[in-house]
């Protein structure tokens, strides 16, 4: 295993995470809403429920960072990993909660759902894929995922 690599995969876990409880998470509770009042339907609140949202959109967050490092061989650009990783997780979702979701919302209000959802997972891939970029700069600063140095070559002489 490579020096640093653990670290960052731990980071960028942690990333991931953090990133899905507010934009995944809170994001997706105000989504929720908004489709309510789409529907028709009385918008309602409660404690349990969105803190179940929150830590839904934490989980779902959470592989996306270790994804991102992952993306970096395949992707060079920053931003457009970042739109691949909201291009992966979106897809994911829509074919596994997507199919649940399209029974429970009305046709009508089908596409606000899954433009709402598509918008959501492209800003979390953005996010996560630059907060991953800034810590593993500045553990390169800091040489903390960088190889290590070759040991010098023993002194010439006696």
């Amino acid at each position: 295993m490579r020096p640093g690599a653990a670290r960052r995969f731990a980071i960028a876990l942690l990333a991931g995470a953090g990133v899905g409880l507010v934009i995944l998470g809170a994001g997706g509770r105000i989504a929720m809403r908004i489709i309510a009042i789409a529907a028709g339907q009385a918008p309602g609140f409660s404690v349990g429920g969105t803190l179940d949202v929150v830590l839904v959109g934490g989980m779902w967050g959470a592989p996306g960072g270790p994804i991102a490092l992952m993306l970096e061989r395949f992707v060079t650009r920053r931003l457009l990993r970042g739109v691949v990783l909201g291009a992966m997780g979106f897809g994911v979702a829509m074919l596994t909660v997507g199919r649940a979701l399209s029974g429970d919302v009305g046709p009508r209000v089908w596409p606000i759902a899954v433009a709402l959802c598509g918008a959501l997972f492209l800003a979390y891939g953005i996010v996560v894929e630059f907060a991953v970029g800034r810590a593993r700069e500045a553990g390169n600063r800091k040489r903390e995922t960088l190889p290590p140095r070759p040991a010098a070559p023993p002194p010439a002489g006696d």
